[in-house]
């Protein structure tokens, strides 16, 4: 075997070189730093007895002597470690006539623009980019595409100097923040390219001659550019073999592969792309080389084969480990990196319990941190290793709440007592939807944020103080999604839109695709469809092996009747796409398929009905689970009992928390986080309901707000977080899980809390309501109020708006509380006036 020309500054300490390289090139001639050999005399001495040691690695002058150290040990090829020295050596390999990685595919694999020209030239799917070689460019830009606008080195690796500009002060920010920045402003140097939105994942493999040998692909918990700057950790899954994704991201990364320069060798890669809202991929960018963080390691335990090692050992000239394409990984797997605090160090006092996490300490106890600054930046590391990539997800969570519970980041004295000035905000939120009192709730919560509402022309007359909103936005119910982009933007333009909140069912798809089209953190309309998709969302759970219930979209009358001959009954018929339990029905009869696929087709509460559903009927008392998202990762805050009309389906009443046995309630707690992870769901509050069948919690619905009928008042009296307040604070992009953490460990010993409605038999109009002063006066009752008012017209049990009163009530146990809340409402009375039945008559 020829020699080798090793480029490298990683510490030998780190990364033992001479393990990874035993039996390959004859020597290797290494080329490195002091720092990186320092400890590690005796291993340099052993293995690299032909090595030369620069001062400044990325001086121009490294080059020249890497080129002479060559020369004079006769090497016959050039291999390299970092992302950096891919130009380096692929020049050295160009000029001294050696075989391997030429400058044109080099550059491909490093400059973004090179790469991102070339890709988009063989018809795949890039953001929109240009280069920016002067502040006109990147202004030119911005006013073509919006805001935002992701601003990075052409050159660059590992989101480091990458920018989002969300505004005008943002690019304010960005160029006068040359003098100080790494990457010189140059021609050649910077990119802006458009904010892109979707699921973000990454695939590793080993390619040769412009073919992937072998690759997987993986689901990242986040941006690594958001990491930097929210605080947050990172990490990633790989995909089970029967998930969706990994057919469409290897196919694109095998495409990506074939439409840049080939290197004849071997070669690590690690390549990032997007899946958008329309199940496409969108490359975000490729290097050739493995990847980093923890996700070389990742694949080794997945399929044998460490990539950092195998890229190496190809480009010495070493036959490849794996050489063809494995049916699946062997193990479920995955990672994250923990974030460092403000402060000093305190680490946990024992080991992780979680089983199967594998926490190892990268800061020692002291350490005086500042945050994420570089995106491999980390006070820990977790490993889990599992059957199945929901039980890895699962414990992963489980080893981060472990962790935030039991570490600490102490302040200096004069840090943790100094006061804080309030700082005036310069955030602009867009809600859509009326928004019920959020938009004064974000205003309360930042002074300074500016709050702008679009919505329905019909719900106008909702928007509570418009006048305190920079604008209010209105458009007919019929109006089609670009018109709804169209004026968002319009608004985006004058005037830009930091943020974007909905508060409600109505108008999240709207808010969806306006997300997308401006660039703003949102659910997906992908994630918006799924969850007001009722068949969609069992298609989805059932792929991901979460649900299995038994489903089917029905065109007629006939089909549904098909369903219950297979599948029997009883079984529930409802809207695909609805809330409020509005059109739903329990079918015991043949007879009765008519009626219910007629209800079922109507629409209801302002949302346009996409079609009739049939499920299987599911036996068992009914829950919702209140949950709270952030970076991917859900916290549990209160599981409510529900009580439900057993013929409609309409709740009569709630009490939270649920009277569950523990083993219960870790079932639920369980299962509900597979779902959200099914459906993308990242952020926000959810509100999923439950039903606990003999074989354990089975999914009626979940939904990408907060739960309705005062359920978060239920949750904030019996635990003491506060739902609406961490959503408009999250909106803000406050970081909210921490706090509800600690609220929910606190011991405060609580009342139970509960309410119940009134509905009447008989249709009419309300004409009076008597008992309202003594049902308020009754022990344990904290409310009583109507929901409608005398002269309004009132049916028969439809729908929640088809109820008339509410009670609330507290007491020490859910029984007490439910007795209290359902006395209070039997106080009431109500006087109708009914109109006389017309009949025909013979």
């Amino acid at each position: 075997m020829p020699k080798a020309l090793l480029l490298s500054r990683q510490p030998l300490t780190a990364r033992p070189l001479q393990d990874w390289l035993d039996g390959t090139a004859e020597e290797i001639v290494l080329l490195t730093t002091p720092k990186a050999v320092a400890g590690a005399e005796a291993a340099l001495a052993a293995h690299f007895p032909q090595h030369r040691l620069v001062d400044d690695y990325h001086a121009w002058s490294t080059e020249q002597a890497a080129e002479e150290a060559a020369r004079e040990y006769g090497a016959g090829l050039v291999a390299s470690t970092s992302e950096s020295d891919v130009l380096r050596a692929a020049r050295l390999r160009e000029r001294l006539g050696l075989p391997g990685q030429g400058v044109a595919s080099a550059l491909a694999y490093r400059d973004k623009v090179v790469m991102k020209e070339q890709v988009r030239g063989a018809g795949l799917k890039v953001p929109a980019f240009t280069p920016v070689d002067s502040p006109a460019d990147l202004l030119g830009f911005v006013a073509a595409e919006g805001y935002p606008v992701v601003v990075k080195p052409r050159l660059g690796a590992g989101a480091q100097d990458v920018s989002i500009l969300r505004g005008p002060a943002d690019v304010t920010a960005f160029l006068d923040r040359e003098r100080s920045s790494d990457v010189p402003y140059l021609p050649g140097q910077w990119m802006a390219e458009a904010f892109q939105t979707g699921e973000f994942f990454h695939v590793d493999g080993i390619m040769r001659g412009g073919r992937i040998v072998h690759a997987w692909p993986a689901r990242y918990s986040g941006g690594l550019a958001e990491r930097i700057h929210d605080q947050l950790h990172i990490g990633s899954v790989l995909l089970a073999p029967d998930d969706p994704e990994v057919a469409v991201l290897r196919r694109m990364a095998a495409d990506v592969v074939a439409a840049l320069p080939a290197a004849p060798h071997p070669l690590a890669f690690h390549l990032e792309a997007w899946i958008d809202s329309s199940g496409e991929p969108v490359l975000c960018e490729i290097a050739s080389r493995a990847g980093g963080a923890l996700i070389a390691e990742a694949y080794e335990r997945a399929f044998g084969v460490q990539l950092a090692k195998e890229g190496l050992r190809a480009q010495c000239g070493a036959e490849l480990t794996l050489d063809a394409q494995p049916a699946s990984p062997s193990v479920a797997v995955g990672w994250v990196l923990l974030p460092p605090g403000h402060g000093t160090f305190v680490p946990p006092a024992g080991p992780c319990p979680v089983p199967g996490a594998e926490v190892t300490l990268l800061l020692e106890a002291g350490a005086r941190c500042s945050g994420v600054e570089h995106v491999s930046d980390a006070a820990a590391s977790v490993f889990v290793t599992a059957d199945s990539a929901q039980t890895v997800q699962k414990l992963l969570a489980e080893a981060m709440d472990w962790w935030r519970e039991n570490t600490a980041w102490k302040e200096p004295a004069d840090v943790a007592e100094r006061e804080k000035a309030p700082m005036e905000s310069s955030e602009h939120i867009l809600v859509v939807g009326p928004g019920r009192d959020f938009p004064a709730r974000i205003r309360s919560a930042r002074p300074g944020t500016r709050t702008t509402v679009i919505c329905q022309l019909d719900y106008l007359g909702r928007v509570r103080e418009p006048g305190d909103n920079a604008r209010v936005l209105g458009l007919r119910s019929d109006s089609p999604d670009q018109e709804w982009i169209d004026l968002a933007a319009a608004a985006h333009a004058r005037d830009p839109f930091t943020r974007i909140g909905t508060f409600g069912e109505r108008d999240q798809d709207h808010y969806a695709v306006i997300a997308d089209a401006l660039g703003l953190p949102a659910h997906t309309p992908r994630t918006v469809t799924l969850v007001h998709d009722k068949e969609a969302m069992r298609v989805r759970l059932r792929e991901a092996g979460v649900d299995t219930t038994a489903c089917a979209r029905v065109e007629d009358v006939d089909r549904l009747r098909e369903f219950v001959r297979a599948h029997g009954t009883p079984c529930v018929v409802k809207p695909v796409s609805s809330s409020g339990s509005a059109g739903v029905t329990k079918v015991s009869d043949e007879s009765e398929l008519a009626e219910a696929f007629a209800r079922a087709a109507d629409s209801y509460l302002g949302l346009s009905n996409t079609g009739v559903l049939v499920e299987e009927f599911l036996e068992g008392p009914q829950f919702s689970v209140e949950a709270f998202s952030e970076a991917g990762e859900h916290v549990m805050v209160a599981i409510t009992r529900k009580y439900s009309d057993p013929q409609s389906f309409v709740e009569l009443g709630h009490v939270a928390p649920a009277d569950l046995s523990d083993v219960d309630t870790k079932a639920i707690h369980d299962y509900v986080p597979g779902i959200l992870d099914a459906l993308g769901i990242t952020f926000g509050p959810t509100h999923t309901e439950v039903i606990l069948t003999p074989k354990g919690p089975r999914l009626i619905e979940t939904h990408v707000r907060m739960g309705g009928d005062m359920i978060p008042t239920l949750a904030l009296e019996a635990t003491g977080v506060d739902i609406d307040d961490c959503t408009a604070r999250q909106t803000l992009g406050e970081q909210v899980l921490p706090a509800i953490r600690a609220t929910l460990e606190e011991e405060t010993g609580r009342d139970c809390s509960a309410i119940w409605f009134a509905a009447l038999d008989a249709p009419g109009t309300l004409e009076e309501v008597h008992g309202l002063t003594e049902a308020r006066a009754l022990p344990g009752v904290t409310e009583v109020d109507l929901m409608l008012r005398p002269g309004a017209k009132v049916g028969t049990l439809e729908s929640s708006v088809s109820r008339v009163a509410y009670a609330r009530a507290s007491a020490p146990t859910q029984e007490q509380a439910v007795r209290a809340a359902r006395a209070a409402v039997s106080a009431l009375e109500f006087q109708l006036r009914v109109s006389g039945r017309e009949t025909d008559t013979v």
